[in-house]
């Protein structure tokens, strides 16, 4: 975590750091990024950058807690967490998921390779965001009043849902040759709409209702 030195900075100047030093973990895995790489391109003193981060460690776990916090607070703007809807609910958190990687690439970038590459520290994900835990309890209530299938587990649902919706970039990428991170590169110059994006999540809900919700 940050020293004292780095929170009584200017915010224009913590934005700064940490613009750069994602920058540098988006180019480099944690392994080979360089704290030295980070340091020039500040153009400060390396003593002054160990007076705001007493390591690499440091630095990188502030960034994802950073992130992740700043992610959490966009869907959290953007989603209705007081809806009764568990799919409504689910395929807008996941839409504003997306939004945000492409309206935030830098950040978008980082988690996404944070998540794939770094096993122990995805955890800070689910520390910081809300929806998980209002879906889940959404579907317990569901369950209980028989909406839902009582014969599946909540976790086991919880888990094919998230998992369905990690698994659309495999499908954007075969149908329309665009993945999560393309998206997140080249966000200014493909031309997808928002429409677009979210009839991938209808057709998410779609399926997902078909397989867990009580025959009417």
């Amino acid at each position: 975590m940050p020293n004292k030195t780095f929170l009584n900075l200017p915010i224009e100047k913590q934005e700064e750091i940490i613009e750069i030093s994602l920058q540098v973990f988006c180019k480099h895995d944690y392994e080979s990024a360089s704290l030295n790489e980070i340091i020039s391109k500040l153009g400060i003193a390396k003593g002054s950058f160990y007076r705001y981060f007493d390591t690499k460690s440091e630095l990188y776990s502030y960034l994802i807690e950073y992130s992740v916090r700043k992610k959490s607070a966009y869907i959290d703007e953007h989603v209705d967490l007081t809806t009764t809807d568990v799919f409504e609910l689910f395929k807008n958190t996941m839409f504003h998921h997306l939004k945000f990687d492409l309206i935030y690439p830098i950040y978008g970038k980082f988690l996404l390779q944070v998540f794939t590459q770094d096993n122990l520290r995805r955890q800070a994900f689910s520390k910081h965001l809300k929806a998980p835990s209002i879906i889940r309890g959404l579907i317990i209530r569901a369950q209980n009043e028989e909406t839902l299938r009582k014969d599946m587990d909540v976790d086991f649902i919880m888990h094919c849902m998230f998992r369905a919706a990690t698994g659309l970039d495999d499908y954007m990428a075969e149908m329309t040759g665009i993945n999560h991170k393309r998206l997140i590169d080249e966000a200014a110059d493909l031309d997808i709409n928002d429409d677009e994006l979210m009839s991938i999540f209808d057709m998410l809900v779609k399926f997902l209702k078909h397989g867990f919700l009580t025959k009417q």
